[in-house]
Parts: structure tokens; sequence; C-alpha cells
């Protein structure tokens, strides 16, 4: 009863809300829609964003510290850190989580009432998070009935750069990089986790429950939590699954979108592959809001958008011509037929030939083309630092200097780009003497 009556009395307020929500969407789609041509050409524009932002550390509990004038060079690396799944035997914590999730951020059921708000509030702060030398670039967030995954880029500064998926580092420091991903994602969910817990137990508690059940409103995201519980927070640090190889990354929402992934809440279940079911398919809408919300970020967006591409050609005949043998299979009827299973597996076989695997290795390939183009253009600007703007001479010495790091960088080579800038400077030093 509680429930109907709030969704009589803010009907309108919900309509208006969700109103402003779709024009900050279409102004955020219009201003980052490109195309491939020019995607590849902003990569300077986006670069001079990052190196703007990573030049001076912000950190939100120690405030703004400068870097030497030729800083080393931010090394990337992308993560996945998600919500276990809901069971019988999932802990506390963990049940506890998933209730401040599907009343914030929406639980992703049918007919369930959109949050971009709510994703990019709790995005925001996310992004600039950081721990020890590590902090958060980038970020996306999916939020549905099956999982709650959000994907990070993570900088830090390291002389040595690799580009793409293959990690030159030792064990230990992959393992640092994929730790600090969960402790800050573990930091984040649990202080909202602990807002939303004290709200519960207000006395405006039931009308802040029912009102967010139809409302996507500022404040339902608490910019000001904090942690309060270590010992609560140990554990859902413990209990996150994380994953930080850029192609298992890729197929995951690759399959995600297809609606080929599996289903941990459901480990006895095999996956059924129903690409003509539109309740399916309804994966698509989600994926599409969440890369409305994360837009601004280049390389998790690359990975969304080859996931969007991976659904709909899993859904698309023309594509993946045996998909016709699942025609007629899954309509929404009373009375419509499920495809037989062996079927349907040999036919998901094939999508993941001819769709998901081509669309992963397409993704892994514009990752290193932004990372090399980025990576070059910050070798260049701090270049430039080094002698006076207007030496022609001098900046043609330089150009030949930058020419070899740079066809190695090109080359997916791993390039120390402080020394490259010491060597530049030493050479200058001397040509000046």
């Amino acid at each position: 009863m509680l429930i109907r009556i709030v969704s009589i009395l803010f009907f309108p307020i919900y309509f208006i809300s969700q109103c402003e929500a779709l024009s900050l969407d279409l102004n955020r789609a219009t201003i980052s829609k490109t195309n491939d041509d020019s995607y590849y050409s902003s990569a300077a524009a986006v670069q001079n964003k990052i190196v703007g932002k990573t030049d001076i550390i912000i950190s939100k509990d120690t405030g703004p510290s400068r870097q030497s004038k030729i800083a080393d060079p931010d090394r990337t690396s992308i993560h996945l850190v998600s919500l276990p799944p809901l069971t019988e035997t999932s802990s506390k914590i963990v049940r506890d989580t998933w209730k401040w999730k599907d009343t914030v951020l929406g639980n992703g059921r049918d007919y369930f009432v959109p949050r971009p708000r709510a994703l990019k509030a709790l995005s925001d702060i996310i992004v600039g998070s950081n721990h020890g030398n590590y902090i958060v670039e980038e970020c996306a967030i999916l939020s549905n009935c099956a999982r709650l995954d959000i994907l990070i880029s993570l900088n830090t500064s390291k002389k040595t750069i690799h580009i793409g998926g293959t990690d030159t580092n030792t064990d230990e420091n992959i393992m640092e990089e994929k730790n600090v991903a969960k402790k800050i994602i573990s930091s984040c969910l649990h202080a909202q986790l602990a807002s939303y817990q004290a709200q519960r137990r207000s006395k405006s508690g039931a009308l802040f429950e029912g009102v967010s059940l139809f409302l996507d409103l500022p404040g339902m995201v608490d910019i000001s939590a904090k942690v309060r519980d270590m010992d609560s927070l140990n554990s859902l640090e413990s209990l996150l699954q994380s994953q930080n190889k850029i192609d298992a990354i890729t197929r995951h929402f690759c399959l995600v979108a297809a609606g080929l992934a599996p289903r941990d809440s459901r480990p006895n279940r095999s996956v059924l592959f129903r690409p003509f079911s539109s309740r399916d398919a309804h994966i698509m809408l989600q994926l599409k809001r969440t890369v409305e919300v994360a837009s601004i970020y280049p390389q998790v967006k690359i990975i969304l958008d080859s996931a969007l591409h991976a659904g709909k050609g899993a859904r698309d005949p023309g594509q993946c011509p045996a998909l016709l043998k699942l025609k007629g299979y899954d309509g929404e009827g009373k009375y419509s037929q499920a495809a037989p299973p062996k079927l349907a597996k040999e036919v998901a076989g094939d999508v993941m030939n001819t769709v998901i695997e081509p669309a992963v290795e397409q993704s892994i390939e514009r990752i290193k083309a932004f990372q090399v183009s980025s990576i070059i253009t910050t070798l260049r600007q701090q270049a430039l630092e080094l002698y006076n703007n207007g030496d022609v001479e001098t900046e043609k010495k330089v150009r030949v200097l930058l020419h070899e790091p740079t066809m190695q960088l090109r080359k997916g080579c791993k390039v120390d780009v402080q020394q490259v800038l010491e060597i530049i400077g030493k050479e200058l030093s001397h040509h000046e003497i």
C-alpha cells in the first residue's frame, strides 16, 4: 500500500526527472558522438585532458601535490571488479551490498527505472580515487539483475611502458594492481552501503526506499559517504571478483551483450542461447545506458562499444548465417517453443567464432592504437619543454631523436620514455655548447 501511495504522489516528479535525465543523456550523446575516422585524431585532445589531470595527482584525502616538470609517463591497466553473485550461501556483507545496489542503482529487471544519474554519481566518486601511487582515470558501471560490474582504468607512474594486453610487469606488480583496484572499489561500495543503511534506519527510511523504486533523483548516491567498519570492509574486499586481462574483460562484456555469459548465481544451469528473445535482448538497452554515462572515457568506451557490436552481431543472421537455424524459437508467446539445447549450443559456437572473438580482437587493437597515440603525444609534449618554442633547428633535431622510440612504440615494443627524454636533453645540451 505504501508503495502504491508513493507511486501516485511521486509520478509527476518521476516524469520530470526522467525527462531531465533523457535530456542530459541526449546532450551527452551529441557531444560524445564521433566517427571512427575522427576517433584516433582526437586522441591528442583526450591525452591533454589525461596528462593535465595526472600531472597534479589529486588525492581525495591529502589534496594536490606537484610532480617534477618532466614527469614519468602514466601506465594504464584495465580492471574489472564485480560483486559476487547473490546465492543462498552468500555472506551478509554481499547480501547487504546487493540490497543497496538494487535500491539505489536499480535491479535491472523488467520495467525497472533506469538510473543514469545514480550511475554517473557513483562513477564520479570512483574516478579520481587513489591508493598509493595509483589513481582511477576512467570508470563504467553495468548494474542489472544478474551483475554489478565496475570497469576502471588504473593509472600509475612507471618508467617502462608496454603497449597492449601482454604485460611485462612482474607477478608482484600485477597482483599489487589487482589488489589496489579491489581496495578502491570495495571502499567506495562499503561507504555507500553504510550511508544507505543509516538512511534506512532513519524516520524517513521507508519513504526513501519507496521513492528509490520509482525515481532517479540526485542524492541517491552519497558523495560524502565514509567507511565505518573496517572488518566489514575487509570482508567485502576479499569477496569481490576481479579480472585484469584486457582480452578476458572484453570477452566477458561481449558474452554478456550476446546473452551467452554464464550466470554465477545459477551454477547448475547451462546457458541457453536465445538470440531472438526480446527479454534476453534487454541487456543491450542496459549496455547502451552504461555507454552513455561513460562516453567521456575512451578506453572503457572502446570495450563497451565492442560489446554492443558483438551483441548486435549475435542477433543478426547477416553477420552469422547460422542464426537462421534458431529462427522461430524462443518467441514471447505463451506457447513459444524453446530451441533444442544441442542446436542452441551449436549456433552459440558459431557466434563465438564469427562474432565474439573478432569483436574482442578489434577491441584490443583499438586500445593498443589509443594507448600508442596517447603515449606518443605525451612524449612529444614533454620533449617540447626541453627547448625554446620557435627554434627550428632544435625542433628538427628533436624530431630525429624522437623517430626511433616513436616507431618502437607503434610496433608495441617497450620504451623507457624517461630515458628517451634524458637522452634528448643531453643531446640538446651538447648542441648548445
